[in-house]
């Protein structure tokens, strides 16, 4: 069974600096995997964490980002990444997340639903 918890407040009320000092720092045992829509965000929670609890983000290294967060997921890391990333998972993605046992946190609401633009 997993446990979702919600936590909501104004933007620049400190939600991803409690999460990265509460949780990512200090409170989270199993591996992490950090979701957020912005680059900026995902050098911040790299930069603010560190020891065992240090998060990487995926390079392309000439295969692209899919391959290289399956494997750092595979190697069981810490990961920090963006929404449009988390977005491309597939289902090696997914079986490493089961199998590793992470912990999920999306920072801001992820987009799912676009504008579709129809010609008449």
């Amino acid at each position: 069974m997993s446990n979702i918890t919600i936590i909501d407040s104004p933007m620049g009320s400190g939600k991803t600096t409690w999460a990265i000092n509460n949780l990512l720092n200090k409170k989270l045992t199993n591996n992490c995997i950090y979701i957020t829509p912005f680059l900026s965000e995902v050098d911040r929670v790299i930069k603010e964490t560190s020891g065992h609890k240090h998060f990487l983000s995926p390079e392309n290294k000439g295969y692209g980002k899919l391959t290289a967060i399956n494997k750092l997921l595979s190697g069981e890391k810490n990961i920090a990444a963006t929404h449009e990333l988390f977005k491309h998972l597939n289902t090696e993605s997914k079986n490493y997340i089961k199998q590793f046992h992470y912990t999920l946190i999306l920072d801001e609401v992820l987009d799912v639903i676009s504008p579709y633009n129809i010609k008449s």
